[in-house]
């Protein structure tokens, strides 16, 4: 959990540098608020669509690292 938290706080802080534009749409915390728009009427897809984009090749990206891992601990023996 802690790793986490520290990941998070380290891609904000990222995310408020201004010398670090060009890293900012790849950081999961710069779309954040994006999902906030999905409280509004009507409903903004454009910044929800973004996030949701970058969420999900998190997701990919990570969870092949993760299966990878997986796939080669040997869980029988």
């Amino acid at each position: 959990m802690a790793a986490t938290v520290v990941l998070s706080i380290v891609s904000q802080v990222l995310d408020t540098v201004p010398q670090l534009d060009w890293l900012h749409p790849w950081l999961f915390s710069h779309h954040w608020l994006g999902f906030a728009d999905l409280l509004r009427q009507p409903v903004e897809w454009g910044s929800f669509a973004d996030n949701a984009l970058l969420q999900a090749g998190y997701i990919v990206v990570f969870g092949a690292l993760a299966y990878a891992r997986f796939a080669t601990k040997d869980i029988l023996s």
